[in-house]
């Protein structure tokens, strides 16, 4: 009996959260690295690739995941 509970509270669960669809738009927003402020300005985010960003002063992107970004830098 208790088993058929946590089974139905777990599949429910599970049905929820693969309903729900999250929608990040980073796009051409401006974040500070946490430990050294240093600026970085995020193009676009394609969930495929990643975050493309550059470091102000730089010439050129890099990528990284959008875990990373939300980790490691701060938005402002």
């Amino acid at each position: 009996m208790k088993f058929s509970i946590w089974l139905f509270i777990a599949l429910t669960i599970f049905v929820i959260l693969d309903s729900v669809d999250v929608e990040v738009d980073v796009d051409d927003t401006t974040w500070l690295e946490r430990k050294t402020d240093r600026l970085i300005h995020v193009y676009e985010y394609d969930p495929n690739i990643g975050v493309r960003y550059r470091y102000a002063g730089d010439d050129f992107d890099k990528y990284m995941r959008l875990i990373d970004l939300l980790i490691k830098f701060k938005y402002g």
